[in-house]
This record gives C-alpha cells, structure tokens and sequence, in this order.
C-alpha cells in the first residue's frame, strides 16, 4: 500500500520544548511504518476529538494531525503501527481509556518498545522512566506503562 500524506508532516507544530526531537521521532515513526508495509494517511481535516486509528486487514494507519494534544502524535503513530503489526482485528481507535482492553495495551507496550528503541538509537540511555516519558512526549497516563518497560531491561 501506498503512502498518502493530505497533510504536510512539516506544518505540525508541537508546542513543546522538545519540537525538533519529536519531529525527528514523527519522521522516523513514519518510515518505520513504510518500511514495514504499513500505509498511512495524515490528515488535519477531523476535528481536534476524533481519534486516529489502524485498520490491520488494510496494512494502514489514518493519523490525525488536528489532534487536541499534539504532543502525543509521535505516541499515537507508534501505537497504531502496534495495533497493524500485531495483527489486530477491526478498525482499532486509539483512546486513552480504552488502555484496559488487551489490544490497546498490547499496542501501547508496542508503541513505547518502538520509541525507546528509537530513542536508544540517537543516544538516550535515560535511567529514569519518567525522564524518558517526558523527553519522548508519552502520556502521562502510561507512566506505569514506561516503568514496566524499563524493569524488563
């Protein structure tokens, strides 16, 4: 499947300190993905409330660039390759309370393995998992999530 950017990656704007180094990471998420097959679509047309999501059976990802917390695309684009990679069934939308079903917590412990590795590959060797969490715009709400994953190394 084909790439479809609607909306340049270049005209999101994080309005975080971290601006280059999440850019950086939303890049490299995004050629992970092609580079495994997965398909996307970036789109700022939806309104700020409605969730990105990964259809599996179709191999893609639709992304939502207008989404109300911006900060949290990069998590999101990870966690949606989680939902396809991992074979998933449906149309899987991503919400932060939907974290109790096996499926997005599967695609969350996804997504966070994929940033680490990133973050690992430019040098981040954070000792601390909160430092990590904050560096790498993860929600807050998966703060437990982060410490899981960095008790198994």
């Amino acid at each position: 499947m084909q790439s479809k950017e609607i909306y340049p990656l270049g005209l999101l704007k994080f309005k975080t300190k971290r601006d280059g180094t999440v850019n950086e990471l939303t890049q490299w998420l995004l050629n992970f993905a092609f580079s495994h097959g997965i398909g996307y679509t970036l789109t700022g047309e939806l309104p700020p409330d409605v969730p990105s999501c990964a259809i599996p059976a179709r191999q893609a990802i639709i992304i939502n660039t207008n989404y109300e917390k911006k900060e949290h695309i990069p998590f999101i684009i990870a966690h949606e390759i989680g939902h396809v990679l991992n074979g998933d069934s449906g149309t899987c939308y991503y919400s932060t309370y939907a974290a109790r079903s096996k499926y997005e917590a599967a695609a969350n412990r996804f997504a966070i393995g994929l940033i680490r590795r990133y973050a690992e590959s430019k040098g981040d060797s954070s000792c601390s998992y909160i430092k990590f969490a904050e560096t790498w715009c993860i929600p807050s709400d998966l703060y437990e999530n982060v410490k899981e994953e960095f008790n198994r190394y």
